[in-house]
């Protein structure tokens, strides 16, 4: 798992004018007056409207209209467009709206649903210009607030939804820039929304810090969003800081309600307790790792009579959260590190996993890894190794044997949030696990290294300084 936020839904902020109402009937007309035939079904028609009743409510309105030219004929239209926009015809009621301006150039609800029609349709710059002409027409200030609010928020909106698209892409840079854009509507109904996806995404691009930063503007907003607690522990964790990780993590397990969610976030804090002493180390200015996995036991090279290693990727159509450009991203991590190895490996694909010396596959299952302490935690990938059957030790270390076969799964979504993976978590997966099948039994303690072993915002999806000189050093040794 390379994130445990993920970016929010959008909201839908957009509501019809509270009813349009009909202010004085016509006075002084006869009961079969075509005025006061009009007037009753236009009220009836914008009651069928307001609660619900589009397909009925069209209907009468037309009758409206059929009764010939009135003082009703303009707003019946303008009520008719605003139904065909709640049915999602969005033709039909640009056709209404029109025709109700064309009737009566000052029908405002008429520029008030054309803004609505806009927003629904992603016509940002038409759906504000129709706003300002119904600000020219508003007749309270209630009306004109209610119009300045809701251009805001289209204002911010405009931001949000290319920005969650590029969040998705892996286009934090981008998504930066929109967000960052949408937060000069500050303050609006999104304005948490933003904060959270500017904190996800500065988290994204290695800036815990910023991201904590926006987690606290996010609170402003939405000060009993509990989510906003938890990834603020993620980014402390992140620095190395545990013990405010921890704090923030509890804040936000004491106020979850989900006994599943409330499990997992307890489950978190005990891996941090567990891990405190290697989070909060000191950064290692060794140019590997070698050293600290040969002192562990954790070295488990194949024997050059081994290479080329014969590698099967497996395909796992049909299983939630896989795509068709898992294999290539399996692919890729082999490539990978065996161009780290200067040579000293190499790989053929296979079509047969019983013909294979690494075998990859697909699964929707729990994965978990166990710690030498015994203890347990949720993995996004897991590799076991078996040892070849003529036993032999590396760098004269018995608890250092040979490879004979090796097998990797990994997890089609995210293990903790259930999700789709982004295509920088499968890769970065891909990467640790293949590096475990190519003998790195044990973890790095630092943070940016692919064989880190937990996860990481400093992380990219490729292999560090420090994962190449390991790799290097295996297999440059002598046997």
């Amino acid at each position: 798992m390379k994130s445990s936020s993920k970016p929010a839904s959008k909201a839908c902020f957009l509501s019809l004018l509270a009813g349009f109402f009909l202010a004085f009937p016509p006075a002084s007309l006869s009961q079969n007056s075509r005025e006061e035939i009009a007037y009753r079904l236009v009220s009836h028609g914008y009651k069928q409207l307001n609660s619900g009743h589009y397909r009925e409510a069209i209907e009468t309105l037309k009758e409206v209209l059929k009764q010939g030219p009135s003082r009703y004929s303009a707003g019946a239209l303008s009520a008719i467009g605003s139904a065909h926009r709640s049915l999602k015809e969005y033709p039909e009621a640009i056709s209404a709206l029109r025709e109700s301006l064309r009737v009566n150039p000052r029908e405002k609800e008429a520029y008030y649903t054309f803004a609505c029609v806009y927003l629904d349709t992603k016509r940002y710059d038409d759906a504000l210009a129709a706003l300002e002409r119904f600000k020219l027409l508003a007749e309270s200030k209630k009306e004109l607030k209610d119009a300045e609010d809701l251009a805001k928020q289209i204002s911010a909106y405009r931001y949000i939804e290319p920005a969650e698209q590029a969040i998705k892409q892996g286009r934090n840079l981008v998504a930066k820039d929109l967000l960052l854009q949408a937060a000069q509507e500050d303050p609006s109904p999104f304005s948490g929304v933003v904060h959270r996806q500017l904190a996800y995404v500065y988290r994204n691009l290695g800036n815990s810090g910023q991201a904590i930063e926006e987690c606290l503007s996010a609170l402003k907003f939405e000060p009993k969003n509990k989510s906003v607690n938890y990834t603020i522990g993620l980014c402390y964790k992140d620095l190395g800081q545990v013990d405010q990780a921890i704090a923030y993590l509890k804040r936000f397990a004491d106020a979850e309600k989900d006994p599943e969610e409330k499990a997992k976030a307890k489950e978190f804090i005990a891996d941090l307790e567990h891990d405190r002493e290697l989070l909060a180390a000191p950064v290692s200015d060794s140019p590997d790792y070698l050293d600290i996995l040969l002192a562990n036991g954790k070295v488990h090279r194949w024997a050059k009579t081994s290479i080329p290693l014969r590698v099967y990727i497996g395909k796992g159509e049909g299983l939630t959260g896989y795509r068709e450009n898992f294999p290539q991203f399996a692919f890729k991590a082999f490539d990978s590190w065996v161009r780290a190895s200067n040579g000293l490996l190499k790989c053929v694909l296979v079509d047969n996993p019983n013909q294979s010396d690494i075998e990859l596959e697909w699964t929707v299952e729990d994965l978990y890894k166990e710690e030498d302490d015994g203890k347990k935690r949720h993995a996004a990938g897991i590799t076991h190794l078996q040892p070849a059957a003529d036993y032999s030790s590396f760098n004269s270390n018995p608890a250092c044997w040979s490879v004979g076969h090796a097998k990797i799964r990994i997890q089609t979504i995210n293990c903790f949030s259930r999700e789709e993976c982004t295509d920088d978590d499968i890769l970065s997966t891909c990467l640790h696990e293949v590096g475990h099948s190519l003998g790195i039994g044990g973890h790095s303690t630092y943070f940016s290294d692919i064989m880190f072993f937990g996860v990481s915002n400093k992380q990219l999806p490729a292999l560090s300084k420090r994962d190449k000189a390991t790799i290097v050093r295996i297999y440059q040794s002598p046997d």
